[in-house]
């Protein structure tokens, strides 16, 4: 029976038509427990005609690995190597794929059942599809409880703030629709009963239904006071009381394995039930009972969540307890035979505790913290020893922070003050401010355990993060070395943690390392990035990173796109986004602005915390270049005021390299002037002085810098050093010669400044190089103050075709050429941030595959941007979109 209300029809079949025109939509189903959101989904299937459909539920058990629910749409989740999970950002991409693949058949109707008890995982990738598709032919329906504040809250932003969104609340059926169906089960009842039950039960269609087929009508209207809506469970165990012995057995064993579908002859052999055809067959005429068939024999699986509570909630005590080992000696899960032997556990059961232990430990080596979390909270529960107990528990928290459930573990902290094992308790306490980048707080909180006893892994996963909170804060490199130091003598270690002790050990090396010692660490790696063992990415990144410091812009491009791909399949992002904001940054300054403006966008959407001061100042790169200083000075805003707080030697450098790139841009020669004074007050010595040996890229601004502010012998000092640098890229000695110039011509002598600038352009390496321009723009000021036209117009040209070329649009503005831009540069600017990234991938020869790839969106949701781009630009495909952009 078909039973939706009217606005509610409206509102489905409006979606439904708009999907199917490329404009992807969501429905979400929100109601309390038997409000009919199930069946409401199942009509709404129905409705979507000609649509490719995918079901998936939330499963109420808490044994569920991470992707669980996308896994059952048909998502393929490429691990990595050891087994680990990889970020949901990434299996965002897997997830477009199979709508790409089945949206070349149809539109795509993906449907998600009991989301309240979803994996995060699976909602956060889901949340991240819905942000950046668009064009697509996809319909969403999600069916949910209502959500505590704290749960699943990425998608709870997004359904409140997309356009997208239709939600539908379901408070019960309307007075109509409710005679219409209890008439459906009682024809002939009167208008007043039907009025009164509906009344009664609030609309709510499970617990009328329940009514309905549990008393027949006489008795209803006989009745002078209806049962409650709690006495639910009394009045379904009053219809299965009438059923047979072999139902019921075989409802009963339904109800303790769970609410998904299940193979019959395993629930038969749980039940003990020889032959169960027949018994199913009855509880599916009760309504009790639904089943399907499957390849081979049937499935079944209770009808809702509320009934086989119900069912549940009245087995007896010691059946319950014996159905549960029954089921712990079926299920072929792990996970879930551990959960049945500890719903069936009576008291401790010390042999009980120590597998889910080992069971935690091997999800925990498998990167799977939220399952390992879980089952130490198990182990915990039945652990007789009180102390054995508090460490399992505390063991079962930290996992919860590898996982990102901060709030879950936050909370159940605040409900248990106190425990025993203190250094675990300061390891949790500690890792909630780690994961927040709250590295000052982190410090306070494993400070005082620092000397305590404990065991080996607790003490390297403290030390760990001890060192890498020392690392973000500004502290010393000595101490930071030591913290690693004593982790690395515990004959212990933690591969969730390896991400943190490579990228420490990184920057310390960065910072303590000669250029020899760097040398030969690289030489340690192939000079192939590809060919890289997949157990050395991190160090690989961390070359990447070396290299992007040091200016060898072409060589961290290859590193890190490396390593961004490997990240897209799978391996996990310890991150937080550096690596391809790293990326990015090297992608402008080898002149590739709009993509690098695609990655550093991708970037800061993939960042789980995009409060860190690095992130922060090679975010500012990119809108600099475009010219777009609002965006800059956010982002520099944001990396100062951390960093007046906690000093981080490497955002340092990021950050005034920013600054310089700013300034020159901007040619405010007041600002260029204070630019030093303002550091030394903010971060006193290390404006100059930055800690191990500095690096040749960061040389270059540190010295223009230096002119500014009319320290020539300072500017001289720091270029000299680069000369003595066996580390340095050519074209940075080609750039000391320019800043040379710089010098020469702050001290009046214009003449040789040129001579330097030429000097400069003849050793150039590379003719497109961006610095290349910005030294021609400096070039054009002397040589027409020395009445050199010729040379004057030269240069001019010349930046002005490396800036067109390599999409620099804030650039051509300074050159005061932004009316002459090309016809494509005029075009682009009317595009939308998305849409530039398009054009910035398919410009380099991407194709639509690898376009969605890079981007984490779907092929069609790239063709509905290049639709728009073509609109805009007055072009109808993509060579003469390129031919356009290359103008």
């Amino acid at each position: 029976m078909m039973l939706v209300e009217r606005a509610h029809a409206h509102v489905i079949d409006n979606a439904i038509e708009s999907a199917r025109t490329g404009h992807p939509t969501v429905l979400v189903i929100e109601g309390v427990a038997g409000t009919g959101k199930s069946t409401l989904m199942t009509q709404i299937c129905g409705r979507a005609r000609g649509y490719l459909s995918r079901t998936a539920e939330g499963d109420d058990g808490e044994h569920g690995s991470p992707f669980q629910t996308l896994e059952s749409w048909g998502v393929t989740v490429a691990r990595g190597s050891n087994g680990a999970s990889p970020t949901s950002f990434v299996v965002a991409q897997q997830l477009r794929e199979l709508v790409d693949d089945l949206g070349t058949s149809g539109p795509v109707l993906l449907q998600l059942d009991d989301l309240q008890w979803a994996d995060p995982e699976s909602v956060q990738a889901l949340t991240w599809l819905l942000e950046r598709v668009a064009g697509d032919r996809l319909l969403v329906v999600v069916g949910t409880r209502p959500l505590a504040p704290r749960d699943h809250d990425a998608w709870q932003r997004f359904i409140a703030s997309s356009n997208t969104v239709h939600t539908l609340a379901l408070n019960g059926l309307s007075n109509d629709l409710a005679t219409e169906l209890i008439q459906g089960v009682h024809p002939g009842v009167s208008n007043d009963v039907a009025h009164y039950l509906w009344e009664h039960t609030g609309g709510n269609p499970l617990y009328l239904t329940s009514l309905l087929r549990g008393h027949d009508l006489p008795e209803l209207s006989r009745m002078r006071v209806l049962p409650a809506p709690a006495e639910f469970a009394r009045t379904l165990s009053a219809r299965v009381e009438r059923l047979s012995d072999a139902a019921v057995r075989l409802l009963r064993a339904a109800a303790v394995l769970g609410q998904s579908w299940m193979a019959l002859p395993e629930v038969a052999l749980v039940a003990h039930v020889a032959t169960p055809t027949d018994a199913a067959a009855e509880l599916a005429a009760h309504e009790l009972l639904l089943q399907r068939a499957t390849n081979p024999g049937l499935s079944v699986r209770l009808p809702h969540a509320l009934i086989r509570a119900a069912v549940y909630q009245y087995i007896p005590l010691p059946e319950r307890r014996q159905l549960h080992l029954w089921a712990a000696e079926v299920v072929d899960d792990e996970s879930a035979a551990l959960e049945h032997r500890l719903a069936a556990a009576e008291q401790f059961d010390d042999v009980l505790a120590d597998e889910l232990e080992r069971f935690a430990r091997a999800r925990h080596a498998h990167r799977e913290h939220r399952v390992a979390a879980q089952h130490y909270r198990w182990s915990s529960r039945v652990t007789s020893n009180s102390l054995l107990r508090n460490r399992r528990w505390l063991d079962g928290l930290f996992e919860s922070v590898l996982a990102g459930d901060i709030a879950l573990a936050q909370d159940e902290l605040a409900e248990n003050p106190h425990s025993r094992d203190h250094v675990r308790r300061a390891l949790v306490t500690g890792a909630i401010e780690v994961f927040a980048s709250n590295w000052r707080s982190a410090l306070q909180n494993f400070a005082p355990v620092a000397n305590e006893e404990t065991d080996s892994l607790t003490r390297y996963r403290l030390e760990v993060l001890t060192g890498w909170s020392q690392l973000g804060s500004g502290g010393e490199t000595q101490d930071v070395v030591r913290a690693l130091s004593i982790a690395t003598s515990q004959g212990q270690q933690d591969g969730s943690l390896d991400g943190f002790v490579s990228f420490t050990l990184g920057m310390i090396g960065g910072r303590t390392g000669s250029t020899t010692a760097l040398a030969e660490t690289f030489a340690s790696l192939p000079k192939i990035a590809s060919a890289t063992p997949i157990e050395l990415t991190y160090l690989l990144a961390w070359r990447g990173m070396i290299f992007l410091r040091r200016g060898f812009h072409e060589e961290a491009i290859a590193d890190l796109t490396e390593v961004d791909r490997r990240i897209q399949d799978g391996f996990p992002d310890i991150s937080d986004g550096r690596f391809m904001a790293s990326l990015a940054a090297a992608l402008l300054s080898s002149g590739q602005v709009p993509l690098a403006d695609a990655k550093m966008r991708v970037a800061l959407d993939s960042a789980r915390n995009t409060n860190n001061p690095l992130l922060q100042t090679l975010a500012a790169w990119v809108p600099i270049a475009l010219g777009d200083m609002e965006r800059a000075n956010e982002h520099l805003l944001n990396a100062t005021e951390w960093l007046r707080r906690m000093p981080w030697p490497e955002a340092f450098e990021t950050l005034l390299v920013a600054q310089v790139m700013q300034l020159h841009l901007s040619e405010d020669h007041g600002a260029r002037a204070r630019l030093l004074g303002d550091h030394r007050r903010m971060f006193g010595r290390r404006t100059l002085d930055p800690e191990g040996s500095m690096n040749p890229f960061w040389i270059l601004h540190a010295a223009m810098a230096c002119v500014w502010s009319n320290e020539l012998e300072s500017a001289a000092g720091l270029l000299a050093q680069i000369q003595h640098d066996a580390l340095t890229p050519e074209w940075i000695h080609a750039g000391e010669r320019w800043v040379n110039g710089l010098i020469a011509e702050a001290r009046g002598n214009d003449s040789h400044a040129l001579a330097l600038f030429d000097e400069a352009d003849t050793n150039w390496p590379d003719p497109g190089h961006l610095y290349l321009a910005h030294m021609h723009f400096d070039r054009v000021r002397v040589a027409e103050r020395l009445g050199e036209q010729h040379a004057a117009t030269t240069s001019r040209a010349i930046a002005r075709d490396i800036y067109e070329k390599a999409g620099a649009l804030g650039y051509l503005a300074r050159l005061g050429e932004s009316e002459e831009a090309s016809t494509a540069q005029a075009s682009l600017t009317m595009l939308s941030d998305r849409e530039r990234d398009v054009v910035a991938l398919l410009a380099t020869g991407h194709s639509y595959v690898q376009i969605a790839r890079d981007l984490y969106i779907s092929r069609s949701t790239v063709g509905f941007h290049l639709s728009n781009i073509y609109a805009k630009t007055g072009t109808s495909n993509r060579h003469e979109l390129i031919d356009l952009v290359r103008t």
